[in-house]
């Protein structure tokens, strides 16, 4: 038991500091949120490119609030210190939303 607890001492740390993916390192996604154009409210799920490659990203979404879910999907290419956006516009702001993306360097 004692070899087992050691072994995983050992483990654990490198486990710990692993590697910032490349849409860890290279998006963020800070300007997301509920706006509004005239009488409708939308939520834009905004991603910035901070690198100096261009990124191909693929966006998922989903919004659940009063009037029921919303999903959708996107795959969208983002020039260097750019940013590349996807609209979904909803009855009402608010309630819970789930978004993801993944990049890769094109």
């Amino acid at each position: 038991m004692k070899y087992a607890l050691a072994v995983l001492m050992l483990l654990l740390p490198g486990i710990a500091c692993a590697e910032e993916t490349l849409t860890e390192k290279c998006t963020s996604d800070a300007a997301s949120s509920y706006r509004s154009d005239g009488d409708r409210e939308l939520f834009v799920y905004d991603i910035e490119n901070t690198c100096d490659y261009r990124l191909r990203c693929e966006l998922n979404i989903a919004l659940l609030n009063a009037f029921g879910l919303k999903v959708d999907h996107k795959i969208l290419t983002i020039e260097p210190k750019s940013h590349g956006s996807l609209v979904l516009w909803v009855k009402s702001a608010g309630g819970m939303s789930t978004r993801r993306h993944t990049c890769k360097q094109t």
